[in-house]
């Protein structure tokens, strides 16, 4: 049986990887803060992706991880707030997969992780 790992399950994209990972056959944990958006045939994980430490708590075996925890935001004053988590989380995120030997990491990203610029030919 194939098997994933995924952080962001309970969010919008993610809870419907989850749905066809599971209608695929494979199975699935989820690496989440609540567990409360879960389909029951799902394992889950607790940890924070932006702290470090609560990824280290915990051992994960998967085929393949998707890291699809973000946030999302046009706020400008959040800046720091999403560069912890798209950044910095998918870092740590990262670093973990390493450790448990996952030998394939796909990232779901967007605009929003490099920020918000109010210049067309500028990022953040």
């Amino acid at each position: 049986m194939k098997t994933a790992a995924i952080t962001g399950a309970t969010g919008f994209i993610g809870r419907r990887l989850v749905d066809e990972l599971i209608k695929d056959g494979w199975e699935v944990t989820a690496i989440v803060r609540s567990d409360d958006k879960l389909p029951r045939e799902v394992k889950a994980l607790f940890a924070d992706i932006t702290e470090a430490s609560t990824l280290d708590e915990i051992s994960v075996r998967a085929d393949v991880l998707f890291n699809l925890a973000a946030l999302i935001t046009f706020d400008p004053s959040r800046l720091n707030d999403l560069l912890t988590v798209n950044r910095d989380g998918t870092a740590n995120v990262l670093a973990a997969a390493r450790k448990w030997s996952i030998g394939r990491f796909v990232l779901a990203s967007s605009a929003c992780t490099v920020g918000i610029s109010e210049a067309p030919d500028e990022v953040l």
